[in-house]
Parts: structure tokens; sequence; C-alpha cells
């Protein structure tokens, strides 16, 4: 039997490595229960891992996994982690507060061709969580230091990007991103907003892009996320994530305007569109940012992650494949990480069963996208906390169970 694991991050409980790793003790519990654990024969399972990410936190380590996964079959590949100094989000470049941020460099040779790109996640330079709590404000925040990250990929010579979306404590459309590239941003009088945050977008006037970093034109850029939000509007990133990032209710009318006058700005001057693209509300407007600034396009972060490991290879000799997240919900269903994987097992016939921290009702319809099986973690009514504390014992006992019943009706 050969059985692949797929998991996300269960979310403060479990990596997606550490999920794995239970994932496969319950895989072992079963086979001993079924008195198949010291059998050499089919029975005993081969057990790929293969630790994945949606392009929110967690894509550089679960890219880097795969690269190793892809490297132990049919490709040569190499990851490498890079550290760089970058302004935190709550900071300006003036402050002289700088912090370390890391990204990842593959190179991946696959069939003859080889593919080097460099892998980033927003989140280690512009994250919410490097903000205390007591500062948390979207109206306050910047892309800036994401920006640097970039500038610093682009001085190690690297021109092809794979950039995580997810995870901001920002809401200002990429604005600072684009300002640390070198675009200006001016208001009415002509003065420059050197790093523009969520609640300057209302007094920009202008923007130049002509002065973007020359390199820029020679990169090509793909922007990972999972959720279809435009930048403006009831379902735009101010509305709907602002608040998660510690904006109250008088600031999303202010983040929101912010966002329609500079999306206004680049079609006037530009003719680039991007108020009402799927997805350009992701992470505070980034993905409209990556569009506009960076000529880039928008992508599943899932999809770049099973590419690069190889799952469909792995795929045409699979029995079963396990995956899972902290939390099944609507929002799984409209194209996270799970209902990537489920997309792939479907079209290849390979049986999946799902896991849970928390199971909502929403997620039953992962059945209709090919899931074999739904489980919720938890074996008994439990608070929030002893869930989260003894995850990785609940899910191994909820693998042991769940493949126990798939290997009787082998």
């Amino acid at each position: 039997m050969k059985c692949i694991l797929a998991f996300d991050k269960f979310k403060h409980s479990l990596t997606s490595a550490e999920a794995a790793r239970a994932a496969e003790d319950g895989i072992r519990l079963a086979l001993s229960d079924r008195g198949l654990s010291d059998r050499g024969d089919t029975e005993n399972p081969e057990i790929v891992v293969l630790p994945v990410a949606d392009g929110g936190e967690g894509t550089v380590d679960a890219f880097l996994a795969a690269v190793e996964t892809a490297s132990a079959s049919e490709t040569a590949s190499v990851g490498t982690r890079v550290v760089c100094r970058v302004t935190p989000p709550h900071k300006r470049p003036d402050d002289g507060v700088c912090i370390d941020a890391q990204y990842a460099v593959t190179e991946m040779h696959r069939n003859g061709v080889s593919q080097r790109t460099a892998v980033m996640e927003m989140s280690a330079a512009s994250g919410l969580g490097l903000v205390p709590e007591s500062e948390r404000n979207p109206m306050h925040t910047s892309t800036y230091g994401t920006g640097e990250m970039i500038r610093h990929a682009l001085d190690r010579g690297e021109r092809r990007f794979l950039l995580g979306l997810g995870g901001s404590a920002t809401n200002d459309g990429g604005g600072g991103m684009a300002a640390a590239l070198g675009a200006v941003f001016t208001d009415r009088d002509g003065n420059i907003i050197p790093c523009p945050t969520g609640g300057d977008l209302c007094r920009i006037a202008d923007i130049d892009l002509s002065t973007l970093d020359a390199r820029l034109r020679e990169c090509v850029f793909t922007a990972c996320c999972d959720v279809d939000n435009p930048l403006t509007g009831v379902s735009g990133a101010a509305a709907v994530y602002a608040p998660q990032k510690g904006a109250v209710p008088d600031d999303i009318p202010v983040l929101d305007a912010g966002l329609e006058n500079i999306a206004a700005i680049l079609w006037r001057k530009y003719g680039i569109s991007v108020e009402t693209v799927p997805g350009a509300g992701a992470a505070g407007g980034m993905g409209g940012g990556v569009m506009a600034f960076l000529s880039g396009t928008l992508a599943p972060g899932i999809d770049a992650v099973l590419d690069a490991a190889g799952l469909d290879a792995h795929l045409a000799s699979a029995d079963l494949l396990l995956t899972g997240e902290g939390r099944l919900d609507d929002q799984t269903v409209r194209g996270k990480t799970v209902c990537g994987i489920l997309r792939r097992t479907r079209a290849r016939g390979v049986p999946a069963l799902v896991f849970g921290g928390c199971v909502e009702k929403e997620a039953l319809a992962l059945y209709e996208l090919g899931a074999a099986g739904i489980f919720a973690l938890c074996d008994r009514p439990m608070t929030k906390e002893e869930s989260m504390s003894r995850a990785g014992e609940l899910l191994r006992e909820r693998v042991r169970a769940a493949v126990g019943c798939f290997l009787a009706g082998r």
C-alpha cells in the first residue's frame, strides 16, 4: 500500500510536518491492529510525506520540504534559505528598526529543464505576527518590508518569484512594497509619501511607476493566494479582512476608499484595472498590488507547491491520500489547500481522507469534490484549548480508526 500524507498546518497546534508525523503513526497503528505491521507484503505501506501550504504562512517551509521530496524521486532539486534585513510593517524605514526575514531560493531540474525561483511569504516581512497586539492597525502598517525582501533577491540575481499572500498586517494595496522598489507616491501638493500605509491611500493624488527598479522588467512574479475577494466593496480587502488586523469599524470605509483611490489612479494614468479582479483583495490588496506594480499574475498557491513536489507522479501509484487542516469550513470549499488536493485525487481516482480540528457543516461539500471521508479530531466534548493541546494525539487516533476502516474494505 502506498499512502501520501499531504497535510496543511493545524494553526497554533501542529505544523504540516508534525501533522504528517502524527498521521504516519496512526497508519502504523492501524496496520498493527490488523496484524499487518510485521508482514513483508503489500500491506506494509510506502508512506510519502508532502508538507503543503496554500501561499500563506508556512509556504516557504512547505516548498523546501516539497523540493526535498522531489529530490528523492525523479527530480534533481536544491533549496536554500536566505535571510535579509527588512522594515517591520508597523515601522518606517527612517525609524532604523529592522528584523530578519527569510525566503527560499529553489533550483529544480526536471526533464532537462532548469528553473530557479525565489519563494517568499509576505508574512515574513509584513505579517500580523510581527506586530505587537497593541499596535495592530492596518491604517498604520505598510508592506514596505516585502518590497525590501524582493529588492534583496533582485540584488542576488533572482528574476523568477513566487510570492505567498496571506497572514499580512496590512491594507495598503501593495503601495509600501512599490515604494521600496522605487515607485513614487505624492499628495495633492506634490509632497512625496515615502512609505504609504493603509491610512495614507486616500490622500495619494499621483503614482509614478517610471521610477520602479528597472530590473523588475526582467522578472516573472506569481502571487499565490487562496481567496477570490475583489479589491474593494463589501467583499473587498478592507471589509472582510481589516477587522482581523486591528481595524475598528470607523477605519473600514477609510481603508476601502483608499484602495478605491489608488485603483482609480492606476486605471486613469496607466490603464491598469485591478479593482474587480478576483483575488486582488488578498492580503490587504496585495493581490492587486502584485498585478499593478510587478506585472504579476495570481494563482492558487497549493498548485505551485504540489507541482514542485511532483504529486501527480506519486498519485499514479498511490492507494490512498490523507490530508487536512485546522479548520474545515466554507473557505476550505472555496479553494484552499484541501480543495486543491482533492481536485487532483479525484482526477486520478485515488481515495482521499480529510481530517480537521474543527469541521463545520459547510465542509461537507468536500464530498462533492471527491473526499472519501471527512473526520473531526475530537473524540468527545472538550474545550478548544484541550483539543489544540492534544491535536497530535487526536489526529493519530482518528487516522488509526479511519485507515483501519479503509484496510478492512480492501
